[in-house]
């Protein structure tokens, strides 16, 4: 009986570890980072291009989650130095972006920033930022 239940326990590990991990459909390891390094620049470029007074800006953290086949959630943490006055502020903000998978053609993918969150608040865009990542072939 001891026989059993070590077997019994020994499947129930091997089962477990190969449902965890497995290799999944789900969004790859090249597309997050192409996606992270598009947002970074495409964040970068807006906040340049709208204040003047902006400099040292540099992302402290920077991390994605898959949360499905076709949504992705960015994290950030951003600081920066905003000179008004003669003055220096440094300034340190957290933010989120959510993007949804658009279109998948042979070998590309197309992700839609859904929305951005930066400390409560939100920014909306008249036209959408639009990211292509290669597909992996695995």
């Amino acid at each position: 009986m001891k026989t059993l239940g070590l077997i019994f326990i020994f499947g129930l590990m091997v089962w477990s570890w190969t449902l965890f991990y497995s290799p999944s459909d789900g969004v790859s390891e090249q597309t997050m980072i192409e996606i992270q390094n598009g947002l970074q620049d495409q964040i970068l470029k807006v906040m340049s291009a709208q204040s003047e007074t902006l400099n040292n800006i540099v992302f402290k953290k920077f991390w994605t989650k898959e949360l499905s086949e076709s949504k992705v959630q960015a994290h950030f943490q951003i600081a920066f130095e905003e000179q008004l006055e003669g003055s220096t502020n440094k300034i340190e903000r957290k933010g989120n972006v959510l993007l949804i998978k658009a279109d998948e053609s042979n070998n590309e993918q197309v992700w839609i920033v859904d929305s951005i969150k930066i400390e409560g608040e939100s920014i909306e865009f008249e036209e959408g930022l639009k990211f292509t990542s290669s597909k992996s072939q695995d």
